[in-house]
């Protein structure tokens, strides 16, 4: 069961999520260790944190995916 996280719904072409090869459909459960329960949350934390970031979710086929980047 999931009981927070946000779906991927679009992935802009040259985009974060492009870039880190994450997929619409997938769902970002955390980032960095601190669960996710709304799309602008996802854009605030993004927008703002600097360092490593390590986004940890679940693929469209249900697998668990972690993305990792320095900004």
């Amino acid at each position: 069961n999931i009981d927070s996280g946000v779906r991927v719904s679009r992935v802009l072409r040259n985009g974060l999520f492009s870039r880190l090869d994450i997929s619409e459909g997938f769902i970002i459960l955390a980032i960095n260790n601190k669960k996710i329960k709304s799309p602008e949350e996802v854009s605030y934390i993004l927008e703002r944190i600097r360092g490593r970031v390590i986004i940890e979710g679940i693929t469209s086929s249900g697998e668990r995916g972690y993305y990792s980047y320095i900004f």
